[in-house]
């Protein structure tokens, strides 16, 4: 049979399209079954990725917030972000969105590391004040032994609630918090406190010649507050630099391009 008697079989035609047919279907479904891997692939991991990050990553941004009222309480490792960077799944982000890959790693590689930054910048800030207080103290001091309780004095005075009042410049209550700590430790150290101003009705240390005076008044306050403001200005600065980055790069950026998938992740 030549071509000629192929091409005006009246068979022919019908075939070829039933081929063509099958063949177009066949096609069709392998693209077909490879784009429903394809969604349930980036379904999957959006709802195993983004959703524990975005949960994760607020959480942080929160604790940020609030952190001039409660700094010991900022959270500054993020373990579900560090699991999904070991786990290889940075790389599925990389391929479903580059530009969210790019924001994704700007927050792991420069901006995360400022809230660790952040939380040890406030803990030495604390102990730099305490320390600056502690020598201020032992100056003013004019009792060689009673010297030695100025750091005691300190620690008693500048808990963590009140450096979180100074860091948001309060100093309400701080002179009663003074006197109630001088009378504090003169009754347990057997001190002679001159300036207590606490409980005048209770029976006070007498001095004698084996007494330790600690002449430490509250007109010292002012002067220790003082020297606290270049240290708590670096940490605000320092704070406000991060908080900044943080508003620009990620409330702005990362979160909302991470909240879009997870509203839709075929976007």
């Amino acid at each position: 049979m030549d071509l000629n008697e192929v091409l005006t079989n009246p068979l022919f035609f019908p075939l070829l399209v039933a081929i063509i047919t099958i063949i177009s279907n066949a096609v069709f479904l392998y693209w077909l079954r490879k784009w429903q891997y394809r969604a349930e692939y980036i379904i999957t991991n959006v709802q195993k990725t983004y959703i524990p990050v975005v949960s994760e990553i607020n959480d942080g941004l929160e604790h940020l917030n609030r952190f001039l009222e409660a700094p010991s309480s900022l959270k500054w490792t993020f373990e579900t972000l560090e699991a999904t960077k070991k786990s290889g799944l940075f790389e599925f982000i990389r391929s479903h969105d580059q530009k969210l890959y790019e924001k994704l790693t700007l927050f792991y590689d420069t901006i995360r590391p400022r809230f660790g930054e952040l939380n040890v910048l406030q803990e030495k800030t604390k102990q730099a004040i305490r320390a600056d207080w502690t020598q201020h103290i032992r100056n003013v001091v004019s009792d060689g032994k009673a010297r030695e309780y100025a750091g005691m004095f300190v620690n008693e005075v500048l808990t963590d609630h009140m450096f979180i009042q100074f860091l948001n410049g309060r100093t309400e209550g701080f002179s009663r918090t003074w006197n109630e700590k001088l009378y504090s430790l003169s009754r347990s150290h057997n001190l002679f406190v001159p300036y207590v101003k606490v409980a005048p009705d209770k029976i006070m240390v007498s001095r004698t010649s084996k007494t330790c005076t600690f002449d430490v008044s509250e007109d010292e306050i002012p002067k220790l507050i003082q020297l606290s403001q270049p240290k708590l200005k670096e940490l605000h600065d320092f704070y406000n630099q991060v908080r900044d980055l943080v508003n620009k790069e990620v409330v702005r950026s990362l979160v909302p391009m991470m909240q879009k998938y997870i509203t839709n992740p075929l976007s």
